[in-house]
């Protein structure tokens, strides 16, 4: 009998080493395909949104590419600018093209005629960092060290919706509201605008600075920013004094943020050479999506359907990434323990194997440093006078401006 027990706790022991290698492989096989068109970073991408498999991708050589993603090629390229092309956007039917560079121009193109040359072209006096169109009309903006509203048929700016001495790095007009455009800039600002209006509404800072702003496409009142300190924060604009929810897993500055419609799911680009996918209700850990080859990411974008995931680097490479079928959420996490698999160790594992060896050691560095600090303040707060000193944790409250 003991032999026999003995036996079948064996067989046990391998179908539960099956099981773990099932699991694993589902979440360590995400890429799908790298295309190499451009020679040097690329900055943006740009979706169609009637066509779901063409994209447009900027680098920083000034060339604007067009990608056919079904048949994995190039259909065209485009030599618009001398300097880095800092912004792409395209209009609500798909058939014009906004770009703006470094050289203070921005241009309009056809997507349908693939001519070299633009259809119309403005030289700005002022520098330009990034272009939107407006969701459902031919108005569009332009950030730099102004945010500018334009008119499309006459390619001229028609108001000037903020004018100080910062440099305005983003904004985004509201899925459900057009007229509110959230913006973020050089003074670690976040400012929230009105067409209507000639001031900001709100205005909060933040310790760092802010790289990029998405609006929630299911709750049009929330938005998340990307931040310099390597997070990413969810905001609330009837509490903007609370911050929501904190996204932590980078190590570097993130620098491009997209959420999905269906689901809300987040992905995020950083400089530490890793993308990172989370979700809004769960509080697991985030999902990384790295490779050996990959340089630090710029951009990053879910496709209209949301199943795949693009993103941009310093290596001139447009990667296909497919979406994890399932992330771990409260169910998943009950079936985990029927099938006798512990989600630490999958964590454990995808760490070691995907992340790069850098960004691990990096991490290694900051738990380090934080159980120091912790320690520092616990016996520093021992040695003081009880009272004086404030005990509560938690991230800072950001500061809000009202007088502007």
């Amino acid at each position: 009998m003991k032999k026999i027990r003995s036996q079948i706790a064996i067989k046990n022991k391998k179908n539960t080493k099956v099981k773990r290698k099932k699991f694993v492989m589902k979440f360590s096989n995400p890429f799908l395909k790298s295309l190499r068109f451009h020679q040097d970073s690329i900055l943006n991408i740009a979706l169609h949104p009637i066509v779901k498999n063409i994209v447009f991708t900027g680098s920083a050589d000034g060339e604007i590419c067009s990608w056919l993603l079904n048949r994995e090629k190039c259909l065209f390229n485009l030599n618009a600018h001398e300097k880095a092309v800092r912004g792409l956007s395209i209009d609500f039917t798909g058939r014009f093209l906004l770009s703006c560079s470094e050289d203070n121009n921005v241009k309009l193109w056809k997507i349908l005629e693939n001519k070299k040359d633009p259809i119309k072209c403005y030289k700005s006096e002022m520098s330009l960092q990034t272009v939107k169109f407006n969701p459902i009309s031919f108005y569009f903006l332009t950030t730099g060290s102004s945010i500018l509203l334009w008119d499309l048929e006459n390619f001229t700016p028609i108001q000037k919706v903020y004018n100080k001495d910062v440099f305005v790095s983003c904004a985004k007009f509201n899925p459900l509201e057009h007229n509110i455009i959230l913006s973020s800039a050089s003074d670690r600002s976040i400012m929230l605008h009105d067409l209507r209006l000639h001031s900001p509404i709100k205005k909060f800072f933040m310790d760092m600075r802010s790289n990029d702003i998405s609006w929630s496409p299911k709750n049009p009142w929330e938005f998340i920013i990307a931040n310099e300190d390597s997070n990413l924060y969810s905001f609330d604009l009837r509490r903007v004094t609370n911050i929501k929810k904190t996204y932590k897993g980078h190590v570097m500055p993130t620098q491009s943020i997209d959420q999905e419609k269906k689901e809300g799911v987040i992905v995020s680009g950083s400089l530490d050479r890793t993308i990172r996918i989370h979700r809004p209700k769960s509080d697991f850990k985030s999902v990384v999506f790295s490779s050996s080859r990959m340089s630090r990411v710029l951009c990053v974008s879910f496709s209209i359907e949301g199943n795949y995931i693009l993103s941009g680097s310093e290596d001139g490479n447009l990667r296909i990434w497919k979406k994890p079928e399932r992330l771990i959420d409260s169910k998943f996490y009950e079936k985990t323990k029927k099938e006798k698999i512990s989600i630490p160790q999958f964590h454990r594992f995808h760490e070691k194997n995907f992340l790069p060896k850098l960004v691990f050691n990096i991490k290694k560095m900051k738990m380090k440093l934080n159980n120091i600090n912790r320690l520092k303040k616990f016996r520093f707060i021992e040695n003081t006078i009880p009272g004086n000193i404030s005990t509560k944790t938690g991230f800072k409250r950001p500061i809000i401006d009202l007088q502007i």
